[in-house]
């Protein structure tokens, strides 16, 4: 399930901080408080499947595109690490293998 935002036009706090990503001629926006509260964020902008994350620090913000060899991944956050952890959700229900790609476990640094 892609994550619920404001709608163009719905109103933000004044001078709001957000993070844009333009892909393939199409544009989003995400308020950072949002980012902060819900990290990871998996969302399709320009039809391109991303995943989103905030560092530690609470402030820096990154997006990577979440597709490897053609194969679209779903990212969770492992709970309980520092740094941050993704997760491929199909590497997880299946247990880790000399097969999983070299992406399907992302460590988030500042």
């Amino acid at each position: 399930m892609l994550p619920q935002f404001k709608k163009v036009g719905q109103n933000l706090e004044p001078r709001a901080q957000v993070v844009g990503i333009n892909l393939n001629g199409a544009t989003k926006a995400y308020p950072l408080a949002t980012l902060q509260k819900q990290s990871p964020i998996v969302d399709l902008v320009g039809g391109v499947p991303v995943v989103i994350v905030v560092g530690d620090d609470h402030r820096s913000v990154r997006a990577f595109e979440s597709t490897v060899d053609g194969r679209r991944l779903e990212f969770f956050a492992k709970p309980g690490t520092a740094p941050l952890q993704l997760i491929d959700g199909q590497v997880a229900a299946h247990g880790t293998s000399a097969a999983a790609p070299s992406l399907a476990h992302w460590q988030v640094a500042n």
